[in-house]
């Protein structure tokens, strides 16, 4: 699996995560940056949650369990 991340800037909304064959594609404001490179050189392991849906809730993360699970409703 290869992740592809790409950081913008500005206020315009942000792509959809997306995946090719065994790419995955995530984008994030440029105001990520610093935090995300924090947690992939300090963190590990590091997971990938892939929501396909379009409910741009894909993201990378010190944790297997997707957001919502196991919580009580």
């Amino acid at each position: 699996m290869t992740i592809y991340m790409y950081f913008y800037g500005g206020t315009q909304a942000l792509l959809a995560a997306s995946k090719s064959g065994n790419k995955y594609y995530v984008y994030y404001r440029y105001s990520d940056l610093t935090n995300i490179i924090d947690m992939l050189r300090n963190e590990k392991p590091i997971f990938l949650h892939y929501v396909p849906e379009g409910a741009n809730n894909t993201r990378i993360s010190t944790t297997s369990e997707p957001v919502g699970e196991g919580e009580a409703p």
